[in-house]
């Protein structure tokens, strides 16, 4: 049995809030793609201030079982993690969060 899992950590796109009642709107019709094709896909989640107000999965997490992605997908990400953290840290060491002395102990 294969399963297929595509992880979209950071998917970068810009919607243009004019209503938050609008924003569901945006979000289903960027990703209306991985609905109307039988391809792996995605969830995404928008939180605004520590609450969450948009969850929703798109596409497929298992082709072969047409298996659909809902909001509350566990995706395998192997070993893609360590780059996230890295650029991660980076981030935090551009803006003054971290040191990077602090990173190398000392």
């Amino acid at each position: 049995m294969s399963t297929i899992v595509i992880f979209f950590s950071f998917l970068f796109f810009q919607v243009n809030i004019m209503a938050q009642e609008d924003l569901p709107v945006k979000i289903d019709f960027t990703f209306q793609q991985f609905q109307s094709w039988k391809t792996p896909g995605l969830s995404v989640a928008v939180v605004k201030n520590g609450e969450t107000i948009y969850s929703k999965g798109f596409g497929l997490s298992n082709l072969e079982y047409n298996i659909e992605n809902t909001d509350t997908s566990v995706f395998d990400i192997g070993s893609i993690a360590k780059q996230f953290t890295a650029t991660t840290i980076w981030t935090l060491v551009e803006k003054g969060g971290i040191s990077s002395r602090t990173l190398k102990g000392q």
